[in-house]
């Protein structure tokens, strides 16, 4: 008795083991076998490339839009043990420093146009922020966010133009932060 024909494998689709599914980067949706380093595996299970966990991380760091950085379950990340062997040190001393500066109602960042550096609350005093970076010793008026100067604030006449401009639309500043905000739709209470 002659074997029955196998089926053609050429127009079949390939089902995904449990596995396999489970080896996906939550980021970039590649398996393990793409050349984006190593995989980096949460405790809720989210798996990522070391590249797209860098690259996360990296988003954080120059958006407040990204921070924190989150999972695939939308949780906020550890940042302990694989996370910062994945990251590395230096870049989770840049992330931590965003907190500070994410979650500080009243910003300053430095005068000096060529450094921008936000300014803590603890290296203020009397009237001024010094700048913390290494290579820059901006001192910034905490009132206005020029430089140093002796004589009352002079508004910017941009910042006088804004001011206008927020009266003449009915804009709102939030209570907290003080930015504006055009609401075109929703809550009417702006925090």
């Amino acid at each position: 008795m002659a074997d029955a024909p196998k089926p053609s494998t050429s127009h079949a689709t390939h089902v995904k083991t449990e596995k396999e599914e489970q080896l996906v980067c939550v980021i970039c949706m590649y398996g393990e076998s793409t050349t984006k380093g190593n995989e980096v595996i949460l405790g809720c299970g989210c798996r990522f490339h070391q590249l797209c966990i860098q690259m996360l991380f990296d988003l954080a760091i120059k958006s407040e839009r990204y921070y924190p950085a989150r999972c695939g379950h939308r949780d906020v990340f550890p940042v302990e043990g694989n996370i910062i062997d994945a990251v590395g040190g230096e870049t989770i001393e840049k992330y931590e420093n965003k907190q500070a500066e994410y979650s500080c109602v009243d910003r300053l960042y430095c005068c000096n146009k060529s450094c921008r550096a936000f300014i803590p609350p603890a290296a203020r005093s009397n009237g001024l922020g010094r700048c913390v970076e290494k290579d820059c010793h901006g001192v910034t008026c905490t009132s206005c966010g020029k430089e140093n100067h002796m004589d009352e604030c002079v508004k910017d006449p941009n910042e006088i133009a804004l001011e206008r401009l927020v009266s003449e639309r009915g804009w709102q500043r939030c209570r907290n932060c003080g930015r504006v905000w055009d609401l075109r739709s929703g809550c009417n209470d702006v925090e």
